[in-house]
């Protein structure tokens, strides 16, 4: 089968195939397995997708990307400082929490109120739930999915009608490859309770283009098992 975008995460042990596909999508500090990667296929294009503050207070994202030399960034918030090395090089987007909601509540059943619903999934208790979505509300920040599975709509988005390949995101949450100075459990276990309900909520017309090596992501959103 030939695949035409590949989307890596940072889930530990997660298979990287051994052949060529030409569009990368990385999630925050997986750059650093698309640069591996490249250095066997160095004809393909690379796009790092990353939250603002991830890049700006987490060195260890930062240099993994800084290092990868992306052709693209697509930051999502606010406005970060990019290395000078990258300055010539890459192209640099930044998406709003207005735009990242009206990016993705055409992949969701229900639109935007799936994706505003989901953020009371993060937190487990009711109180939690009630503070964090208020919270939310006055800011009108409405995150939805994480980095890793925004980086799947992504590729879905710029790859139409074309099969997609995802590796290293699982949702179920747990640690990641790289430790993270901001999250000293180095988990993403409350966003991947989002993820979880959020995948379930996938269009078939875009579910059906994607492929992933990860039995867990296989299991949680019914995506076809690639091995």
């Amino acid at each position: 089968m030939d695949f035409d975008a590949l989307v890596i995460g940072s889930k530990p042990k997660s298979v990287i195939p051994n052949f060529l596909i030409s569009k990368i999508y990385t999630a925050n500090g997986a750059a650093e397995r698309a640069k591996n990667y490249q250095k066997k296929f160095p004809k393909t294009s690379l796009t790092c997708l990353v939250g603002d503050l991830e890049f700006e207070k987490n060195i260890n994202v930062r240099v993994r990307i800084t290092e990868a030399f992306p052709d693209r960034m697509i930051v999502r918030g606010k406005k970060i400082h990019l290395p000078e090395k990258l300055k010539t090089k890459c192209e640099l987007k930044y998406l709003s929490f207005t735009s990242q909601l009206k990016f993705q509540s055409k992949f969701f059943q229900g639109g935007n109120f799936t994706v505003i619903y989901s953020e009371f999934f993060r937190e487990i208790k009711t109180k939690d739930k009630i503070k964090y979505f208020l919270k939310n509300l006055k800011k009108l920040e409405f995150q939805g999915v994480s980095t890793g599975f925004f980086s799947i709509l992504k590729a879905l988005d710029e790859n139409p009608n074309s099969n997609i390949l995802i590796t290293g995101i699982g949702m179920s949450g747990g640690k990641q490859f790289y430790t993270n100075e901001r999250n000293k459990s180095y988990d993403y276990t409350a966003r991947s309770r989002v993820d979880r309900f959020l995948i379930k909520k996938l269009k078939n017309e875009y579910k059906k283009n994607i492929y992933t090596t990860d039995e867990d992501l296989h299991l949680n959103g019914n995506i076809k098992l690639w091995r």
